[in-house]
């Protein structure tokens, strides 16, 4: 993943394994350019706490997948 402008005004690139990439480019921006848009509010991003809550679901419907938190994608 790369950008070209960040809020420090240099460019940034954050390498990801194969299946994310295949992931990624299949997810699209909706009207107003985000990808993970609020629920309710479409040109507002997702908070925090709604990944969260999305992983929470996501558990629920999967019960073999081993628990995991938010906090545990950031360190991988």
């Amino acid at each position: 993943m790369h950008w070209t402008t960040t809020k420090n005004s240099l460019p940034h690139t954050i390498p990801v394994p194969a299946l994310a990439a295949g992931i990624l480019e299949c997810v699209f921006p909706n009207r107003q350019g985000l990808y993970f848009p609020n629920r309710r509010r479409p040109k507002v991003p997702a908070t925090g706490p709604s990944i969260g809550f999305a992983i929470t679901r996501y558990l629920e419907d999967f019960p073999d997948v081993p628990h995991f938190t938010p906090n545990d994608l950031r360190r991988t």
